[in-house]
């Protein structure tokens, strides 16, 4: 009987370390799942906000690139346009101004000839 309920003992307290080794070891497999799992996870979430965050940038820096290309092209051209404008309108300026001088020039001169021929 001693030795029945010793061989008894013994092989209960082996099949306790076994089914506590075999446990312990699930558990900690899965433990070690579910933490990789995480990690895996929170990583992957970083890498994905830090590229959207990078390609929000990039995208907003060609933006800001394009509209401030087009705001000096717009202001290129007005600068042109009221460039040629004023100097339209002085070169029309001088042209009349000569027109005009010519004109008076040439009436007084007829006119003294004309009152000269009459004295």
């Amino acid at each position: 009987m001693v030795a029945s309920g010793r061989a008894a003992t013994v092989s209960g307290g082996i099949a306790a370390i076994v089914a506590g080794g075999i446990a312990a070891i699930v558990a900690g497999g899965i433990a070690t799942i579910v933490a990789a799992g995480i990690a895996a996870i929170v990583a992957g979430g970083i890498a994905a906000i830090v590229a959207g965050g990078i390609a929000a940038i990039v995208a907003a820096g060609i933006a800001a690139i394009v509209a401030g290309g087009i705001a000096a092209i717009v202001a290129a051209g007005i600068a042109a346009i009221v460039a040629a404008g004023i100097a339209a309108i002085v070169s029309g300026g001088s042209a009349a101004i000569v027109a005009g001088g010519i004109a008076a020039i040439v009436a007084g001169g007829i006119d003294a000839i004309v009152s000269g021929g009459r004295d």
